[in-house]
């Protein structure tokens, strides 16, 4: 299993665009003192609720740990999607060469401010670095500052219900399965699985001439921690969209790995057949 850099939604041709001139500074309000409720103490906690629950996506970006908020089971409200980057939660450091931490349009505040002042740059776009103790947001918004505003506004809450759930959600009782759905140089893998453990689980591609295909492209845009039970009949929801070069369709197979916690050996949990969309 190659080591993760990237999630499936933040490819090279993708990425906020943090430069442009700057036209003004607007005010924004801040109620996000509860970044700093988390902390390495509670992230078992928090990680078994983000993995178990198909409204997000636990999975690493550029080495980093970040969770992603899903829109209607499919793509997250982040990446680059329909025009708009909205809020990243990230749990550990970014690379120090990264953009988000170097680029001057990007507004910095700690998270326990009330108020703060942030450029607005491009075409009217905003970015904000949010920092608590041990977690942080990161706000790029090209909807004007009246977005920029309600996906602050809609962090703290999801965050306070992190804190406030004990359990994670259970699994759904329903058979395991893959879909796999074309898209536009990519197709969007759905699938439900249990690796019955916690660790990071991603696919792994056989053509009909036993083949790998694109392993590392495929491991590393599908892998996401997933939920997980002991109970046989439960299974959790795990989705991601794989950026491919153009190809023709084909018949194969489709593994699930994952990598326990833990500790140990890989583990393959589950094996379907499946055919891979063409890519025009």
């Amino acid at each position: 299993m190659p080591d993760s850099t990237r999630s499936a939604y933040d490819s090279p041709d993708a990425e906020p665009d943090l430069s442009g001139n700057v036209t003004e500074q607007r005010s924004f309000s801040l109620d996000l003192a509860v970044l700093d409720d988390v902390n390495p103490m509670n992230w078992n906690q928090i990680f078994g609720h983000l993995a178990a629950d198909a409204e997000w996506r636990l999975c690493e970006y550029d080495h980093a740990i970040v969770a992603m908020q899903r829109a209607d089971g499919h793509l997250p409200r982040t990446g680059f999607h329909d025009g708009s980057w909205r809020v990243l939660y990230r749990f550990t450091a970014w690379d120090a060469e990264l953009p988000w931490t170097v680029a001057e349009n990007i507004a910095r505040v700690p998270a326990g401010h009330e108020q703060f002042e942030a450029p607005i740059f491009g075409d009217d776009a905003t970015a904000v670095v949010i920092e608590g103790l041990d977690l942080s947001l990161q706000v790029y918004e090209q909807g004007g500052p009246q977005h920029t505003q309600s996906a602050i506004d809609a962090a703290g809450p999801a965050v306070k219900r992190w804190l406030e759930t004990a359990a994670a959600p259970s699994g759904h009782v329903r058979s395991s399965g893959v879909v796999l759905i074309p898209m536009n140089g990519a197709f969007e893998l759905q699938a439900w699985l249990n690796p019955k453990q916690p660790g990071w689980t991603w696919m792994r591609v056989i053509d009909n001439k036993g083949v790998v295909f694109e392993e590392a492209a495929v491991a590393i845009a599908s892998r996401e921690a997933v939920g997980f039970s002991l109970d046989d009949r439960e299974f959790f929801y795990m989705q991601g969209v794989i950026p491919l070069p153009q190809g023709p369709g084909f018949k194969g197979t489709a593994e699930f790995w994952t990598r326990p916690a833990m500790g140990g050996e890989d583990v393959r949990i589950a094996v379907f057949e499946v055919e891979v969309p063409e890519r025009p």
